[in-house]
């Protein structure tokens, strides 16, 4: 029998091991972990389109009210 030894051995290393950025979850490229927000304002901006044109073009409203009275049948 030989007394304990203070030495790590494999499966104990493994597990307490500090992984360095990047090793468990890949880092992305900047354009790759901004995109999801990019799509997102992208989304919003497209939805809310017609109040901030109407906003730098008042007479747009117009135009909406003729959209929406107008019917194909």
């Amino acid at each position: 029998m030989l007394p304990p030894l203070p030495r790590k051995f494999y499966e104990e290393k493994y597990m307490n091991k500090n992984w360095m950025k990047g090793v468990l979850t890949q880092k992305k490229k900047k354009w790759e972990r901004e995109l999801d927000g990019k799509l997102e304002a992208r989304k919003e901006a497209i939805e809310n389109m017609d109040e901030t044109i109407i906003e730098k073009r008042p007479r747009y409203r117009k135009l909406l009210e003729k959209r929406e009275k107008r019917t194909w049948y």
